[in-house]
């Protein structure tokens, strides 16, 4: 039986930085936005997830899942930024995750304030191991680092096992050889490379999704569908259907 699996990645800007009332009229844009594509996997960056009263009213993994009709879900916090609460990168998905980790960037021995979401599914009995992630925007050592560890960190994973890899890198292909590196040592396909859009927003984007198994891409958009003046994010949103190779 062939298997398909859309998969999306969005960096929210946690709701363009303005708040909980901003992003209670900006929810519904969100939501809308990843309906259209009717994804089964959504790796998110940049979310935020109240720690007090003064955080504002809103699990913004949580109440996406309820809206987007995407039942399953996982957090995982990376940065504490104040009375915006904590922010880290999430997925949400039409199929039961379980086994989270979380895989902070180190620098030496102390946990910068960036990390990775390891999460665990099951299609048609075989278990797919998905990563979601934002690696350092600023400080150019701690974001080579973010690369060089996720690459060891999946090639020391059962060779067989199907893996998907996505989020905001913060690295353009054309300019950061950590990007390249990555490319080449983690034993995983760039979805770009494997069907490049050819109306892409960003011929040189930021946000990136790779992955291994049984798989080739049928199709990729990179896109940016609203009114500049009214931003959703900053980012533009990332869409890669895989689905099953036939049988050789």
């Amino acid at each position: 039986m062939a298997v398909r699996l859309k998969i999306m990645c969005w960096n929210i800007a946690e709701a363009s930085l303005t708040g909980a009332l901003r992003m209670d009229s900006l929810l519904p844009q969100l939501v809308d936005q990843i309906r259209s594509k009717n994804p089964d996997l959504v790796l998110l960056s940049e979310v935020r997830k109240p720690h007090s009263f003064w955080a504002g009213r809103l699990d913004q993994t949580q109440r996406l899942s309820q809206w987007t009709g995407l039942p399953h879900y996982m957090f995982g916090k990376t940065v504490r930024t104040g009375l915006t609460g904590y922010k880290g990168v999430s997925v949400l998905s039409r199929y039961p995750l379980k086994s989270p980790r979380i895989h902070p960037v180190m620098r030496g021995t102390r946990a910068t304030a960036y990390a990775t979401l390891e999460v665990t599914f099951t299609v048609e009995g075989v278990d797919h191991r998905v990563f979601s992630t934002r690696f350092d925007a600023h400080e150019r050592s701690d974001n080579a680092a973010g690369h060089d560890q996720a690459s060891a960190m999946l090639r020391s994973l059962d060779p067989q096992l199907p893996v998907i890899f996505g989020g905001d890198l913060n690295a353009r292909p054309s300019q950061d050889p950590q990007f390249a590196r990555f490319k080449e040592s983690s034993g995983l396909f760039y979805a770009a490379d494997e069907r490049p859009d050819p109306n892409t927003w960003d011929s040189d984007p930021l946000d990136h999704l790779f992955f291994r198994g049984p798989y080739q891409v049928s199709q990729m958009e990179l896109r940016a569908p609203w009114d500049p003046e009214r931003m959703i994010s900053d980012h533009p949103w990332l869409f890669v259907e895989l689905v099953s190779r036939p049988p050789a």
